[in-house]
């Protein structure tokens, strides 16, 4: 269980948690999520209800020794959906699924999207991606893919001349 935990609204990140505290009473990190961009994608149900899908771009963030130095989790930044019905927030970000359903075939947690929509939510996430930190991000992954296939045909030339190209005498 961690105790002292402080609930933060900061006006350039999210909702977070930050506990100070383990069960022990050792300090701990400071942690929270810091939200880089967020598209809101909204309409009503047949029924009247209104539904939203928030579209956020996010990392987390922790300050180790609690002296205002926040320092990037690695491998945390991430795009996530987030369902919203009536105004409350239903749930925790997730992934739009694929459903058989004949008009709705898509769907958020509780929330079905129709193909309209999903469209509508699409070209956000399109945006979001345009975000010079998901580029780099991009970027870096299209960089380590490179990396590794020419780190696995150095693998295979090495593992070729030791064996004298496949044949042992």
């Amino acid at each position: 269980m961690i105790k002292n935990v402080h609930r933060h609204r900061g006006p350039e990140s999210g909702v977070f948690l930050s506990p100070t505290t383990n069960t022990k009473g050792d300090k701990m990190a400071k942690h929270r999520i810091v939200t880089l961009a967020e598209e809101t994608i909204s309409w009503s149900s047949k029924s009247g209800i209104s539904l939203s899908v928030i579209i956020r771009l996010s990392r987390a963030e922790r300050d180790y020794f609690e002296n205002g130095e926040w320092e990037e989790v690695g491998g945390s930044l991430g795009i996530g959906f987030t369902p919203v019905i009536d105004g409350n927030e239903a749930g925790i970000a997730g992934t739009i699924r694929s459903n058989n359903h004949p008009v709705i075939k898509h769907a958020l947690g509780k929330i079905g999207i129709a193909d309209e929509n999903y469209e509508r939510i699409m070209d956000a996430k399109a945006r979001i991606e345009s975000h010079p930190a998901w580029q780099a991000k991009v970027a870096a992954r299209k960089a380590g893919v490179k990396l590794d296939a020419e780190y696995e045909a150095h693998v295979r030339r090495v593992e070729n001349m030791m064996t004298c190209n496949g044949t042992s005498n």
